[in-house]
C-alpha cells in the first residue's frame, strides 16, 4: 500500500527553493517602484498599500483557520517582528545610502547564527560558516566594495541594522515556534507592518517630510495594489511558510538572491554598472545559495 503521507510531504529542498525564488522576485521591486516614485508617490504610501492589500487578501483564509484562536498572540508577536523588519528596511532605503541599507540588513544570517548558537543550542557547522562568508562576500562585491565594513554611521544605518535584527528574531521564532496556520502568520506580518508603517508616516507627516500629493497617489494606486498582490503578498506567503521549515540563517542567505536579481536587472534595463566585481559577487552568492539548498536540513 503506498505511503500517502509521504506523497503529501513536500520535498526537503522545496522551502529553500521557495525562499530563493521569492528573494529573486523582491530584487525586481526597483523597476515598478521607480515608476511610482517618478510619478510623485513616496515609498511610505507604497508600503502602506502593500501591507493593506496583503492583510485584506489573506484575512478570509486566516479567519477560516481561526488565526486569532489558540497561539494567536504568539503568532502576532512573530508577525510584528517580521512586519516591523520589512517596514524599517524600506525606511532605511530612503534614510541612508541604498548600498549601506542593504549591507546592514543582510547581516541577518550572522545574527540568526549567533542567536541560534548562543541561546537555542543550534549546531554551528563549517558549511554554514562557509555559506555566510560566500554570501556576504558576494554581496560586498556586488554593491560596491568601497563601502568598507558595515558599521552604522547615521540614523538610517541604525534603522537598517535594527531591521535585520528584527527579521532574524522573527524568523527564529517562526522556525522554533512554528504556526499551524500560514494564513495567520501572513496576517500577523501584514498587520505588524501596517501598524509600523502608519506610525512612521505619522512621524514623517508631523516633521513635514511626507508627500501628500493625493491625485498622484490615487493615479498610481491600481498599479501599486496589483504589485502588492503579485510581488509582495504571494512571495511573503512563500517566505513565511518556508521560515517555519528552514533554519533562519539559511533564509537570510537565500534571500540574497534579491541583491543578485536586482543588480542584474538594473544593469540590463537601467544601464547601471555591472563589471567584473559584480559578476564575481553574483557567482559567490549563487555558490552560497547552492551550498544551502543542497546542504542537510
Amino acid at each position: 500500500m503506498p505511503d500517502m503521507t509521504a506523497a503529501r510531504t513536500p520535498p526537503a529542498y522545496l522551502p529553500s527553493l521557495g525562499v530563493l525564488v521569492a528573494g529573486g522576485i523582491w530584487g525586481l521591486f526597483w523597476f515598478p517602484l521607480r515608476i511610482v516614485r517618478d510619478a510623485g508617490v513616496s515609498v511610505d504610501w507604497v508600503n502602506l498599500m502593500f501591507f493593506a492589500v496583503s492583510a485584506a487578501a489573506i484575512l478570509p483564509f486566516a479567519l477560516n483557520r481561526a488565526a486569532l484562536g489558540r497561539g494567536g498572540l504568539d503568532r502576532l508577536l512573530t508577525g510584528l517582528l517580521l512586519g516591523t523588519a520589512f517596514a524599517l528596511y524600506t525606511l532605511s532605503l530612503v534614510m541612508t545610502e541604498v548600498v549601506r541599507a542593504i549591507l546592514l540588513f543582510y547581516l541577518t544570517p550572522v545574527w540568526s547564527t549567533l542567536i541560534g548558537v548562543a541561546f537555542l543550542r543550534e549546531r554551528l557547522t563549517w558549511q554554514r560558516l562557509g555559506a555566510i562568508a560566500l554570501g556576504l562576500g558576494g554581496l560586498w562585491l556586488i554593491i560596491g566594495n568601497d563601502q568598507g565594513l558595515p558599521i552604522p554611521h547615521n540614523a538610517g544605518d541604525w534603522v537598517g541594522l535594527a531591521a535585520g535584527l528584527c527579521w532574524s528574531l522573527g524568523t527564529l521564532r517562526s522556525y522554533h515556534r512554528p504556526s499551524r496556520s500560514v494564513p495567520g502568520a501572513v496576517l500577523a506580518f501584514s498587520l505588524g507592518g501596517l501598524g509600523m508603517t502608519a506610525i512612521m508616516m505619522a512621524l514623517r507627516f508631523h516633521l513635514g517630510g511626507l508627500s501628500t500629493d493625493m491625485p498622484a497617489i490615487a493615479n498610481m494606486a491600481p498599479l501599486v495594489l496589483a504589485l502588492g498582490v503579485v510581488m509582495f503578498t504571494i512571495p511573503n506567503i512563500v517566505v513565511l511558510w518556508a521560515a517555519q521549515r528552514v533554519e533562519p540563517a539559511r533564509v537570510g542567505l537565500l534571500l540574497l538572491a534579491e541583491a543578485l536579481t536586482g543588480t542584474v536587472s538594473a544593469a540590463l534595463f537601467a544601464h547601471e554598472p555591472f563589471g567584473v566585481p559584480q559578476a564575481l559577487g553574483a557567482l559567490l552568492i549563487v555558490a552560497a545559495g547552492a551550498a544551502e539548498v543542497t546542504g542537510r536540513g
